[in-house]
């Protein structure tokens, strides 16, 4: 399927938790510490305003299937708890010496593990298929092609405070990658935005 009618037809989803601004602008600063790193290979780095935490990436999505997923994902929303997270550690997946994804793991006191539980809960009843690794809460910074070793920028990063500021809402995003060639970057759009605790 083409990326056009793929656009028209499906959309591909996930649902993430959103930084308040505070945490985007500590999250932002370090990002910039990063890239001025000398060594680094060329990284696709994520834009500042597209930070988010992904609790549940369900992929092409028919867009009738976008009302079902929004009525699914409501009460969970109401009913949560909003995450809180001390620190942001420097990560990478799947591991620092061989990164194809540079990250801002996140510690987790529990919340955030629970919401996700239960966003994979109501995705999975609704026919998405269920993830099959352990959660981790993250925050992509930048994509590597092809991998690369980041273990020294690891250890020139200490780990950002973040000050147990709550992240009080959960967006239903849509991504659009550009065609193939295209020096635009991936860019996600909000469909359905809800407020957590109600």
């Amino acid at each position: 399927m083409s990326q056009e009618a793929r656009s028209e037809d499906a959309a591909r989803a996930f649902i993430a938790l959103d930084p308040d601004p505070r945490t985007r602008e500590l999250l932002t600063e370090r990002m910039a510490a990063v890239r001025a790193l000398p060594g680094l290979p060329r990284l696709r780095w994520v834009v500042p305003n597209d930070l988010h935490v992904t609790l549940k990436f369900l992929g092409d999505t028919p867009r009738e299937r976008i009302a079902g997923i929004e009525a699914a994902l409501g009460p969970i929303a109401a009913a949560a708890t909003a995450p809180c997270f001390r620190r942001a550690i420097f990560e990478a997946f799947p591991r620092l010496d061989r990164a194809n994804v540079l990250v801002f793991e996140l510690d987790d006191e529990g919340p955030c593990a629970q919401l996700a539980a239960a966003v994979e809960d109501a995705a999975f009843g609704l026919g998405f298929p269920r993830e099959g690794r352990r959660y981790r809460p993250h925050v992509t910074m930048a994509r590597a092609r092809p991998p690369c070793d980041v273990r020294f920028a690891a250890a020139a990063m200490p780990p950002i405070d973040l000050g147990r500021v709550p992240f009080t809402s959960m967006t239903l995003y849509e991504s659009r990658t550009p065609p193939q060639g295209a020096q635009t970057r991936e860019r996600y759009t909000p469909l359905v935005r809800f407020a957590l605790g109600g």
